[in-house]
């Protein structure tokens, strides 16, 4: 689980076992890069891994572009 304002922030990684405990990471809230919350998802998931990759945003982003990462989870088959 990942949040992010202007950086991304690792909530929790993937547990066998585990509840999620929510949100705890404090951010930028004047900024949303959602492109480097994409890079950061990306690089947490081993290549040839199956994963899905969920966003809750309002749809605004001011940071790098959210595109190039876009492409290569596509490229690697992440959904």
């Amino acid at each position: 689980v990942l949040s992010f304002g202007a950086r991304p922030a690792v909530e929790q990684l993937p547990e066998r076992e585990s509840a999620f405990a929510g949100l705890r990471a404090s951010h930028d809230t004047t900024a949303s890069d959602l492109g480097a919350a994409l890079r950061l998802a990306l690089e947490l998931v081993p290549e040839g891994r199956p994963a899905r990759i969920v966003v809750v945003s309002d749809g605004e982003s001011t940071g790098e572009d959210p595109l190039a990462a876009a492409r290569e989870a596509r490229r690697r088959g992440i959904d």
